[in-house]
């Protein structure tokens, strides 16, 4: 099972990274496009720290939904301080930064699926078309699935850390280590294994679609004053 799940990795990296390059090359054209770069050019500083605000604090979700958008943000927050945690599994020594955050990365741990449960409940209520597709559902539940199964190992499967480190930096080093003897490590683990290849790499246009959203407010604006 340890050599499958190692070969399993190996496939879904490939994968990731296949899919990744691609939709960073479709970024680069599509930043390219005349209309793109006649914008960009008049993008002020203080234009530019706006779009990178409505980015990182989803400004716009913000004046939609402010539930959704309390959940969403609680959810992005939480995921990046559950990674930057388990990176302990990766490295040795384990640095310092990644050290100090490992409390802060438990109570994130438990914040993580609370939110991605309020986010679904919110989705759920509202137009399926506006707020819930099967895509979306299926990341939710994925995210959700592993986020409990990260809680039960925490709390009720305790594994041995020393295992489990051993085989993922087997799989980083290309020396595969024995499957810990975990059950519930496997299951987390194979949901991990299923949520990268699926991760939703359209966000990495998100600098576009602010521009874009930008340029339409613009022109809206020039319309409404013409008026």
């Amino acid at each position: 099972m340890g050599t499958f799940l190692t070969f399993l990795t190996y496939v879904v990296c490939i994968i990731f990274l296949t899919r990744f390059l691609s939709h960073v090359q479709s970024w680069i054209k599509a930043a390219k496009q005349p209309e793109v770069r006649a914008f960009s050019k008049k993008v002020s500083p203080g234009m530019a720290a706006e779009m990178l605000l409505d980015i990182v604090l989803l400004r716009r979700l913000f004046r939609n939904n402010k539930l959704l958008w309390a959940a969403s943000l609680t959810f992005h927050l939480s995921l990046l301080i559950v990674v930057l945690r388990h990176l302990r599994y990766f490295f040795y020594p384990v640095p310092d930064f990644v050290m100090s955050i490992q409390s802060a990365g438990i109570t994130a741990g438990y914040a993580l699926p609370l939110s991605l449960l309020l986010i679904l409940i919110i989705r759920s209520k509202g137009s399926r078309d506006r707020y819930l597709s099967f895509y979306n559902f299926f990341l939710l539940a994925i995210l959700l699935l592993a986020g409990t199964t990260g809680i039960l190992l925490n709390l009720f499967y305790r594994t041995s850390l020393v295992d489990i480190k051993a085989f993922i930096i087997g799989i980083v080093t290309f020396h595969p280590y024995t499957l810990p003897d975990s059950i519930m490590f496997v299951i987390h683990f194979i949901l991990i294994i299923i949520l990268i290849p699926s991760l939703p790499f359209h966000l990495i246009a998100a600098p576009l679609v602010t521009v874009g959203a930008r340029k339409r407010e613009e022109e809206l604006g020039l319309v409404m004053h013409e008026k």
